[in-house]
């Protein structure tokens, strides 16, 4: 039997589990996310959710009017 809600033509990714040692994810990790969030809205208030930014919803509803913008992040 096949599940109806499934589209296959919608590709999808989940990370299930990252196993790292602390010390990579509190100096590696977090800084890199958080240059991340810094350098496209200034602040690091944002999550980031895969279908907002699939969609260029909620907080990334800017890159619907800068392709190239949205090429680079």
């Amino acid at each position: 039997m096949k599940a109806e809600s499934i589209n296959e033509e919608f590709p999808a990714f989940a990370l299930i589990f990252c196993v790292m040692r602390k010390e990579v994810y509190t100096t590696t990790i977090v800084p890199a996310t958080q240059q991340l969030k810094f350098k496209y809205w200034g602040h690091d208030n944002v999550i980031l959710h895969g279908s907002d930014i699939r969609k260029n919803l909620g907080s990334f509803n800017f890159f619907r009017n800068n392709p190239t913008l949205r090429e680079n992040f």
